[in-house]
């Protein structure tokens, strides 16, 4: 019942009328797309850009020129930041005050959408110091740049700050470890500042897309085999040749994977800005990846692994199982691929060192019977060999009468 009821709720949306939304990013992707969406739905919006002179900016500002206010600002720049706020204060107490040529009618600012980010593809430590701080920088600081200098006009319309992360964020994958941090940062981000600003009513909103085919997917300059012949030193060059072909593989399967239908999460960012009751998250993804994220935040990380490494090649992956190689698997689901698996040979080693770690004690070894030496050990398997342990479990003996109370000195009341 409660979630038919949220669901009509956030059918419903609010009034367009006198609201001006702020989006960053709009040299391209989601940003130019997002502004002209927004227009249409009767926002009046601040669009944001590191080149004004871009051709898709220039579009904007010639075919939206009354709802779309062109700032060319870098979020990176305390600087530009700082004169980006003050051109928008200016432009809202111009639309207050019913100056000519003003930007609207009485506006305020309802929503300032951080979109801008970069992605980054390789292994970590093929990845310089350098790009990792670029990374965080547009990524995190940018993002934490703009919605703390444009704090003070939220707070006065009580409106929205919508930020964007990504499925990485929740489901890390190999050679993108770099970019997941900065997308799991953005989303604690997020809710923290959720909690922390609904004392003025402000809310705060991740959306949380897939791959889609924007100029942040890792292009063919981006080379696997080129990052790893421009390694200096010889012993890593050569540890990490191996691996070229798997990272090829995973660089094409995302430009296959990704998707060029943009509408999905352009409806997310519209729900989130127009909708009486938004959600918190907005995870923008195809069911497989659902199921992964799911299976990645609610099951042990081995479960995930495995899947990982299925999904790489289900062949190998299956002969991990088979020998044996489960190593940090639970107990319990050990067990059930034992089973399945053909037994491995036990080592002696093993075996002998158990029992040189953990002696016996002498009385221990006094009250074992020979029943307790015969009965059926559990197994737990090891990536080397089987490691039995003993289960010497004694139930203890229950007497039914005390010493004060026992059955001869229960006396009955004789019969008159």
């Amino acid at each position: 019942m409660r979630i038919c009821v949220e669901y009509m709720l956030s059918r419903r949306y609010l009034s367009t009328d006198k609201k001006a939304v702020l989006v960053t990013g709009c040299d391209q992707g989601f940003g130019i797309l997002l502004s002209r969406r927004l227009v249409a739905k009767g926002f009046s919006v601040f669009a944001t850009c590191t080149n004004s002179e871009a051709d898709a900016v220039q579009e904007l500002r010639s075919h939206y020129s009354r709802r779309i206010r062109v700032i060319e600002m870098d979020a990176s720049s305390e600087l530009s930041v700082r004169k980006a706020v003050s051109e928008v204060r200016r432009t809202l107490d111009q639309a207050a005050t019913g100056e000519e040529g003003a930007f609207g009618t009485d506006l305020r600012l309802w929503a300032v959408v951080a979109n801008a980010g970069v992605s980054l593809l390789a292994p970590f430590e093929l990845t310089s110091m350098l790009e990792i701080e670029n990374l965080f920088s547009v990524n995190v600081f940018s993002v934490v740049r703009v919605v703390k200098a444009f704090l003070p006009l939220l707070r006065w319309s009580s409106g929205r700050v919508v930020v964007t992360s990504s499925l990485v964020g929740t489901f890390p994958a190999p050679n993108l470890v770099t970019y997941a941090m900065s997308k799991v940062a953005i989303q604690a981000f997020a809710v923290g500042l959720h909690r922390e600003l609904r004392m003025f009513k402000i809310t705060c909103i991740c959306i949380e897309p897939f791959f889609y085919r924007t100029k942040m997917l890792p292009t063919a300059e981006s080379s696997p085999a080129v990052r790893v012949a421009a390694l200096e030193d010889p012993e890593q060059r050569q540890a990490y040749s191996a691996f070229v072909e798997a990272w090829e593989q995973q660089q094409r399967s995302i430009q296959i994977s990704a998707s060029d239908d943009l509408n999905a999460p352009l409806c997310a960012f519209e729900h989130a800005l127009c909708s009486s009751r938004p959600k918190r998250r907005y995870p923008v993804m195809s069911f497989k990846m659902r199921l992964l994220t799911y299976i990645a935040t609610h099951f042990d990380v081995v479960y995930t692994d495995f899947m990982i490494a299925f999904n790489r090649n289900p062949t190998k992956a299956l002969e991990e199982l088979v020998n044996c190689d489960t190593e940090g698997l639970p107990s319990e689901f050990a067990k059930q691929l034992a089973k399945l698996a053909p037994p491995c040979e036990k080592s002696t080693e093993s075996t002998t060192s158990t029992k040189n770690e953990l002696p016996a004690s002498e009385d221990e070894s006094q009250n074992t019977s020979e029943e307790g030496r015969n009965q059926k050990l559990p197994v737990y398997i090891t990536r080397e060999s089987y490691v039995s342990v003993p289960q010497n479990k004694k139930k203890p003996e229950v007497k039914k009468y005390g010493k004060k109370h026992s059955k001869k000195s229960v006396r009955h009341p004789k019969k008159k």
